[in-house]
Parts: C-alpha cells; structure tokens; sequence
C-alpha cells in the first residue's frame, strides 16, 4: 500500500467532481430510460438519517470508501490486470472491476451510476499506483451524496435532465466527467508491465 505522488493527491478535488456529476448525469439518464419505475427507486431516507445520527456517518463515508477501494480498486482491479502472457490487463480490467462494484450496489436505480463512478475510481487507482486518492475521494462522494439537503438529488436531476438533449446540464456534467477522467489520468503514468497492479 504504498504512497501515490503528490498529484494524485492535487487531482482529487477534480475527480471527485467527476464522480458527483458523472453519478448523477447517469442518473438521469436512467430515469430517462425506465421513467417512475416502481422497482427502480426505493426510498430509504429514513434509514439514513438515523445512520448519520452520531458515528454512523463515518462509518458509510470513510468505513464504505475505504473498504470499497480496497476491495475494488485494490483487490479485484489488482486480481484483473494480472496476465501472465502480456502483462497488465488495462481497460478490461477497469471495465470488470466498474460493473462489478455496480453490482455490489444491489439496488437497479443504481447500477448505472455506480459504474460509472467505478470506472473513474478504477482510472484514478490504476494511474496513480496507489487506492488512497481514491479513498479520499469516495469518501468525499459519499458524504457529498448523504449530507445534501432531501429533495436536492431530483432537482439536481432536473437540471441535468437529458429529454431535450442538448440540454445544457447534461452537456455540463459530460464535461465535468470528463474532466476527472483526464484528471485521474494526469496523476500518474501507467504502470510498466513488470510492475504489481495496484499496492
């Protein structure tokens, strides 16, 4: 588990705008997709703000980042890239670990958030060497997405809505998204082929 460069750390901000905006550009395309689908959405708003009441919110901000990214990003990203023949296994890896941390995400309104955000964290892990950026910036995504005011996510949706592409709020996040995966790939090179996956 060794130390990323210092800009990894600097590109974390950047990526986690990515991550919020990527998240929620795929949300609203979902809906867009399967519009009030009752068994896409579930409510559980209540179970939250009981969570967040004392040291609940460390535990599903910090406690979910970081056993997220090392299961992720460490673990099955590291287990992924292995090939013995020509060394890592680059996007393949990256795309097997985002939609295996889209499923762990069991809920179906989250599948396609979840893999996105997934595949950017796989890129942020897999540039720098290192899972600790990403923890800092799961951990951040998720307090960002617990602590915002309810009802805040459908008017945030609303203004990335995609019914009238191009709608500039979607065009907006894209963007956003996109600048944290240039961002997650300006915090390091690509390792050599000779080098352990993810540490």
């Amino acid at each position: 588990l060794r130390l990323p460069p210092l800009r990894a750390w600097l590109a974390a901000p950047v990526v986690l705008c990515g991550t919020l905006s990527g998240g929620l550009l795929a949300m609203a395309i979902q809906a867009r997709i399967f519009p009030e689908n009752p068994f896409l959405m579930f409510d559980y708003s209540a179970e939250i703000e009981t969570l967040l009441a004392g040291p609940g919110i460390l535990v599903l901000t910090l406690g979910a980042g970081l056993s997220e990214e090392l299961l992720f990003r460490g673990a099955i990203l590291g287990l992924l890239s292995v090939d013995p023949i020509r060394g890592r296994g680059g996007w393949p890896a990256l795309i097997g670990q985002a939609v295996a941390f889209a499923l762990l995400h069991v809920l179906a309104f989250k599948l396609l958030p979840t893999g996105v955000i997934g595949l950017l964290l796989g890129l942020y892990a897999w540039r720098c060497g290192s899972i600790w950026p990403g923890v800092l910036a799961h951990a951040a995504h998720n307090a960002a997405s617990l602590l915002l005011p309810q009802g805040a996510g459908s008017r945030w949706l609303e203004v990335f809505d995609v019914s009238g592409w191009p709608a500039w709020g979607g065009w907006v996040a894209a963007l956003l998204y996109l600048t944290g995966c240039g961002a997650a790939w300006w915090s390091g090179r690509a390792p050599a082929a000779d080098q352990r996956p993810i540490r």
